[in-house]
């Protein structure tokens, strides 16, 4: 499972994080539950309760009976993963202003690397003062990074956070490093020219499909289009003969049937948008501001083929359905997602782009 040990020289390896020590996220997440001692305790204590029960009323089992073994049985087995996850957020609650000190010591901003060494040092930390069983509290940089956005930078954004009290002001810098970290990485983007256009992405896929629909076929074999389609036929066959017998309830159904089919459809569509990371959202941000598109179709267009391209150069986009249909798309995207935070909209994901956003609709006057 573990490919070799940490070594206990903590000098002799700056950057060693779990990533490099686990073939995976689910082979290191297995070690971590494996030493939540206390856990295992309780997983022992179900599983014995379960079979104690089973032995002494095993001649008078009847269904109440068998549903609480049932019932006590599947708790046992979630027992350490639900047990593993409430610790960790309480140790991660309890050392929010150690976290908060690091990121504003190293101004990670959206260097991985940085939030590596963050990671890295914020592992050795809990491990050496027993607030952690091991020194692979974070897996990688990324999710570090994800941790300090949900514990620190969403609730300060949002004013859920107290950061007017002295001991509270780590917080504050944390997060003013943070963001001064992102307005470098916009400021260099920007100061960039546009890369040339690939002959792939040149012409956008409005001009080699009729619509959206059949665009995006492959929604048609995907998990989600066949569990609507199971729990579809699953309803006709329960609800036949009521069907049958009214018009009313026919049409009600069918309605019915077509929304959810839609809104599956709509969220088949969210899930492709919402894999912008937000390195991606910066640099759509400065790529609106080098074309200043206003409200043009045209040039909506043209930011359309440049994030397509990047975000396929990143592979954060893989497949041919993967790509902003027209400019049109693009710009709802901006208008729903990411214009809002400008006025304070901020519980959308990312509030910590809200300064930056502000500026860009000012800029280009997309108000």
């Amino acid at each position: 499972m573990v490919e070799q040990a940490l070594p206990l020289d903590k000098e002799a390896c700056i950057t060693i994080l779990p990533k490099q020590l686990f073939r995976n996220v689910f082979t290191w997440l297995f070690h971590e539950i494996f030493h939540m001692y206390t856990c295992w305790t309780g997983l022992l204590l179900c599983l014995t309760t379960s079979l104690s029960f089973y032995n002494f009323f095993s001649a008078h089992l009847n269904g109440p009976l068998v549903a609480a073994l049932a019932g006590t049985f599947v708790l046992s087995l979630n027992l350490p993963v639900l047990w593993y996850f409430f610790m960790k957020h309480r140790t991660t609650s309890k050392r929010k202003e150690d976290m908060a000190k690091s990121v504003a010591l190293l101004d990670p901003g959206v260097d991985l690397d940085k939030w590596e060494l963050v990671a890295h040092n914020l592992n050795w930390m809990l491990y050496e003062d027993r607030s952690w069983r091991t020194s692979h509290f974070f897996f990688n940089g990324e999710q570090c990074h994800c941790c300090f956005r949900n514990e620190i930078v969403r609730p300060v954004m949002q004013g859920k956070l107290n950061t007017e009290s002295s001991e509270k002001n780590a917080f504050r810098e944390a997060v003013e490093s943070y963001q001064s970290g992102l307005d470098n990485t916009y400021n260099e983007i920007q100061q960039d020219s546009l890369p040339e256009l690939s002959q792939e992405f040149r012409v956008l896929p409005k001009y080699n499909h009729h619509t959206k629909l059949s665009f995006r076929k492959r929604y048609f074999v995907s998990v989600s289009f066949f569990e609507l389609l199971f729990y579809e036929c699953y309803l006709v066959f329960m609800l036949g003969p009521f069907i049958r017998s009214s018009y009313v309830m026919m049409l009600f159904c069918s309605f019915c049937l077509i929304c959810v089919a839609l809104a599956n459809y709509r969220t088949y569509g969210s899930i492709r948008c919402g894999k912008l990371d937000l390195k991606s959202r910066i640099n759509f941000l400065a790529t609106i501001v080098r074309i200043a598109p206003g409200m043009e179709t045209d040039k909506w267009d043209e930011i359309a083929m440049h994030m397509n391209q990047y975000l396929h150069d990143a592979e954060i986009w893989k497949t041919y359905d993967e790509n902003f249909f027209d400019g049109a798309e693009c710009l709802n995207f901006f208008k729903t997602k990411i214009k809002p935070l400008a006025s304070g909209k901020l519980e959308l994901a990312y509030p910590e782009l809200q300064n930056l956003v502000a500026r860009v609709v000012e800029v280009c006057e997309l108000e």
